[in-house]
């Protein structure tokens, strides 16, 4: 029994430690490619500041040969000093998520979060972000809110009630998840390159019935949770039997297909059309 309950806590411990992973990618998606917007005019990126009657003020400098020169910018308010000193906390954020996730994945016995706050008490003080900007850039979203508390319900859920055919799950797309079939990867892999963070098989009260979409994830243009259904095997009649009695179930319930809750099908050659699975994520992404 404790050999058991020892595998049982490992298998737990290494979900927890993918569901990190992940959360730290999207995260390190989102601060690299807000890195490769950010322009700085003139480019020297470097400042210093004094302090007067309690107020920072911050002067750029740079270095011409062995000579020193410095431009005034202004106080904390100045958009020059708010974009140099985003860049560098961006710049050290990514940085320590590369350590983060390069731990996580030699699956390091000691888990180490990530904590925006940790970045900015790393950088010089002359770069620390203002409460009020740190929040701004660094601040969760709503996406990022529900992934969170999405990850910690399916985690609950799945310790209290296991994942149903387990051993079904033989396919494993490129961000570590595992699926039923080829198509779920191909659509795994089109969330993983985004960096769009998803659940697979989100536990999920429907009605009377704990259903398990076969995607779950949140749309910022739409500002809700969106479940996606994929349908293989067309033609088998069973399984095409099972699938419209869930999709019977999510209309009782009152969910909307194309609005609550999104349909895609394999073609009748049995695979599925990569540019229907990049138009359905435009669409709702």
């Amino acid at each position: 029994m404790n050999n058991m309950n020892n595998m049982n806590n490992l298998k737990r411990a290494g979900k927890r430690i993918e569901d990190e992973i992940r959360k730290y990618k999207a995260l390190h998606y989102r601060f690299t490619r807000r890195l490769s917007q950010i322009a700085v005019q003139p480019v020297y990126e470097t400042l210093s500041s004094k302090e007067k009657g309690g107020n920072k003020y911050y002067s750029e400098i740079w270095y011409e040969g062995d000579v020193r020169r410095s431009r005034y910018l202004g106080g904390e308010n100045n958009p020059e000093v708010k974009t140099i000193k985003e860049k560098h906390f961006l710049s050290k954020a990514v940085k320590m998520l590369d350590r983060r996730i390069a731990g996580l994945e030699k699956c390091s016995d000691e888990l180490e979060t990530f904590d925006c706050g940790d970045v900015n008490d790393a950088l010089p003080k002359t770069y620390r972000l203002t409460e009020e900007h740190l929040k701004k850039v660094a601040g969760m979203t709503e996406e990022e809110k529900w992934y969170a508390e999405a990850l910690k319900e399916k985690a609950e859920m799945d310790a209290k009630f296991g994942i149903s055919y387990e051993t079904e799950l033989s396919h494993k797309a490129k961000d570590g998840t595992r699926t039923r079939s080829k198509s779920e990867v191909s659509i795994a892999n089109e969330f993983f390159e985004r960096g769009k963070p998803y659940i697979y098989e989100m536990p999920t009260h429907i009605g009377p019935f704990i259903l398990h979409p076969d995607f779950t994830f949140y749309s910022n243009r739409y500002n809700k949770v969106i479940m996606w259904e994929h349908a293989g095997l067309l033609g088998d009649p069973d399984y095409m039997q099972s699938f419209s009695e869930r999709t019977d179930r999510y209309i009782r319930a009152g969910i909307t297909p194309c609005v609550d809750v999104i349909f895609s099908f394999d073609t009748m050659l049995g695979d599925i059309d990569a540019g229907m699975i990049k138009t359905l994520l435009d669409e709702y992404e």
